[in-house]
């Protein structure tokens, strides 16, 4: 299918289309990561929805491989793991215990002193009748647990848990620990069959747990970037122009753990845009911006996590221009563009700033994949408050 064609069935109505995002979570530390694999795991590939999540653990501290070369991203972790993760965290405190409260932890495994810190501070429990369990592959509930009690166990509604389908199966003990992990985005759930499910006592894969560790510990980070978006979609909303109402989406493109905002925004004209999070002046940040009138009226957004690309269409009297930026952390985003004057494909079309032909840029464009989401300023708002 011919380039113009396929772009100009999409460009049909005021929407974001999004790429299909696999559940994990997003949170807030001290930079925002940029979007490369600098672990040394060949079964990490670049574009998986957990690649930038393993580089920050791996890179912090938080995890390691199974060998020097290999993460094993489906691979479980074991309860002990997660006891020695957070004694990393707290800096490997000095303890002065030399015997074990649970009767399947000796003084002489590696994770005797994690286990024992842990479960001294409140941070662990054992599974009953005196035992760790200690080998045992740790559940995403248990996990929300560990990191619930680490973080304080601050008060929390578990109203929020009612929007999953298996909300019954949670088990009392993890009510609070899972509401809290959805209410700081580090789990949002699986979806499947039209529903989105906790599975609370499915065991966490390495993947997963990279990602719900490095929210954790962005959190501060994301909650932060959030409360921006919030403040300024609820400051900025403004009725439809034309008939044709504002849109946003909130959502990480390039999988770093900070989202960024995109806006069909209504000024005198349409103003589409795209910001992310700068730590480094708790500002948002402008990473592109193009404007659409005339026939430019309800435009189509959309982009791609896989690709980490955001396509901002613009439109004159004399056709219609696409960038597509492809967004990596704070970073000035690399560039391509074409341009389409009445229905027929112009020269000039730019890849990294390099001309292509259109059969180039139409096979740059064809791993984007559109899912149709339409979401006001204030829904987006109530979304991330």
């Amino acid at each position: 299918m011919k380039l113009r064609t396929r772009i100009f069935s999409l460009l049909v109505s005021v929407s974001l289309l999004a790429g299909a995002v696999p559940a994990a979570a997003a949170a807030g530390s001290q930079t925002k990561e940029q979007t490369c694999a600098s672990t040394p795991f060949t079964d990490v590939k670049p574009g998986v929805w957990y690649d930038n999540a393993v580089d920050y653990v791996y890179n912090h501290g938080m995890m390691s491989g199974v060998t020097s070369t290999t993460f094993k991203p489906n691979g479980t972790v074991s309860r002990a793991m997660v006891a020695q993760i957070l004694y990393n965290q707290a800096g490997k405190p000095a303890v002065s215990f030399t015997t074990s409260s649970f009767t399947d932890v000796s003084a002489e495994k590696w994770y005797f002193t994690a286990i024992e810190w842990a479960y001294q501070n409140g941070y662990a429990s054992g599974t009953g009748n005196n035992r760790f369990a200690p080998d045992a592959s740790v559940t995403r509930a248990q996990l929300a647990q560990f990191l619930y009690n680490y973080a304080g166990r601050p008060s929390v509604s578990v109203s929020v848990l009612s929007s999953f389908a298996d909300a019954a199966s949670v088990q009392s003990w993890a009510k609070s620990a899972l509401a809290w992990s959805v209410k700081n985005r580090l789990i949002s759930g699986i979806s499947s069959g039209g529903k989105t499910y906790l599975k609370p006592q499915d065991t966490a894969t390495r993947a997963q747990a990279a990602i719900i560790l490095r929210a954790y510990d962005m959190r501060d980070q994301t909650a932060a970037a959030r409360s921006l978006y919030y403040n300024y979609l609820m400051q900025n909303a403004k009725p439809a122009l034309n008939n044709i109402p504002q849109a946003a989406a909130c959502v990480d493109i390039d999988n770093d753990g900070i989202p960024e905002l995109i806006l069909h925004d209504t000024q005198q004209y349409f103003c589409n845009m795209v910001y992310t999070y700068n730590p480094s002046t708790g500002k948002m940040l402008l990473l592109g911006e193009q404007v659409s009138y005339g026939k430019g009226y309800g435009m189509t957004i959309y982009y791609n996590t896989s690709t980490h690309q955001v396509c901002l269409p613009s439109a004159d009297t004399g056709g219609a221009s696409y960038y597509v930026y492809t967004i990596n952390g704070i970073k000035t985003p690399a560039v391509s563009y074409f341009r389409m004057n009445n229905g027929k494909f112009e020269q000039g079309c730019t890849i990294d700033g390099k001309q292509v032909s259109e059969s180039v840029f139409n096979a740059k464009l064809k791993a984007i994949q559109v899912t149709a989401v339409s979401a006001s300023y204030t829904t987006v708002a109530q979304q991330i408050s």
